[in-house]
């Protein structure tokens, strides 16, 4: 599944459950509106990206830390 389908909404961020902070603590993550070059960027190594094209579905992205870009994908678990 696609992230939005599985209700994940990168540009609030992720929970981190942490009840010392307010809300709980959220981590953002590093946005755009397209795929990064990462051999220009500056170091993406061991990051989630959350990419939001204009005119497509938004796609969440890992690098690691090879400077490899992976598309993350959602599979239910069915319990």
């Amino acid at each position: 599944m696609k992230p939005t389908e599985a209700g994940f909404d990168g540009a609030r961020g992720i929970s981190l459950n942490m009840r010392s902070m307010t809300k709980g603590g959220v981590f953002r993550l590093r946005r755009g509106k397209g795929v990064p070059n990462v051999e220009k960027s500056d170091n993406l190594r061991n990051q989630l990206l959350w990419i939001m094209p204009d005119d497509a579905d938004a796609r969440l992205l890992y690098c690691n830390d090879n400077d490899e870009l992976f598309e993350l994908a959602f599979i239910p678990l069915k319990q």
